[in-house]
């Protein structure tokens, strides 16, 4: 039996019905599975990559959970460094301190400074299992590559100017 994420669209085999899935960022226990199995083991294993520091953050916007401060806060932080990175060429690698420097400065307001973005249809964009299934280690950077920005694609189509006023606010200044 298939189970379709709310949020990618990617159909997976479902799995058992007590399969953890995270608290508020959304999408189905079987493509969470995917993301935590690459993301913290590295199973299946990953070549170095240009964006392979962003996984975490495309994973998060692209899986942007429900309208409520945990969700919102995710997708704004997650967000944030991808427009960091791709948009005003910081280093990938600095994706941990843009996450952390943007909550620390939206510390104690953060439930009012960030806002729900409406997500963007992402059906046929690419997926954790687009990377999870590619033959090689080296073939699975490629992929992880084009997932990263294929998602920030999509969201910045309808949210860059969004994007990049909460970078120059909680990162730039």
């Amino acid at each position: 039996m298939l189970e379709i994420c709310s949020d990618c669209y990617v159909q997976l085999p479902k799995l058992h019905d007590t399969a953890p899935t995270h608290r508020y960022i959304g999408g189905s226990a079987s493509c969470w599975d995917q993301f935590s199995w690459l993301n913290n083991a590295g199973e299946p294993q990953v070549a170095a990559g240009r964006y392979n520091a962003l996984l975490i953050d495309a994973y998060c916007v692209q899986h942007h959970g429900k309208p409520i401060p945990p969700a919102i806060n995710s997708v704004a932080v997650h967000g944030i460094a991808l427009y960091a990175a791709i948009e005003m060429g910081m280093s990938p690698d600095k994706a941990v301190w843009i996450r952390q420097f943007s909550t620390f400065r939206a510390d104690g307001k953060k439930h009012g400074q960030f806002v729900w973005l409406t997500p963007p249809d992402q059906r046929g964009c690419v997926t954790i299992n687009d990377i999870v299934t590619q033959p090689t280690p080296e073939a699975r950077a490629k992929m992880l590559d084009e997932y990263v920005l294929d998602v920030w694609q999509t969201w910045k189509a309808v949210h860059l100017d969004v994007f990049a006023e909460w970078y120059d606010r909680f990162v730039a200044n």
